[in-house]
């Protein structure tokens, strides 16, 4: 994901994203400080749950700022 707030949490991400289905993990990438670089990661534990979050939340108000979804990787 991109676009995300300065202060957007992990556990933020979780709650919008877990109507998907199972998350593995959550990682937003940081500054020093603990802001928000304005990226980040959600790791589905199926493809189906991947490709259900980023075809409903790509364009979908998340805090502030609407997330861009680019691209979604599934690992066995």
């Amino acid at each position: 994901m991109k676009h995300l707030d300065d202060d957007i949490t992990e556990e933020l991400v979780k709650l919008k994203f877990s109507q998907f289905g199972p998350i593995v993990s959550v990682k937003i990438m940081r500054r020093p400080d603990g802001s928000s670089l304005g990226f980040g990661f959600v790791s589905f534990q199926n493809p189906e749950s991947a490709i259900k979050a980023q075809e409903t939340m790509h364009g979908m108000l998340l805090g502030m700022f609407i997330p861009k979804i680019i691209y979604f990787l599934y690992y066995k």
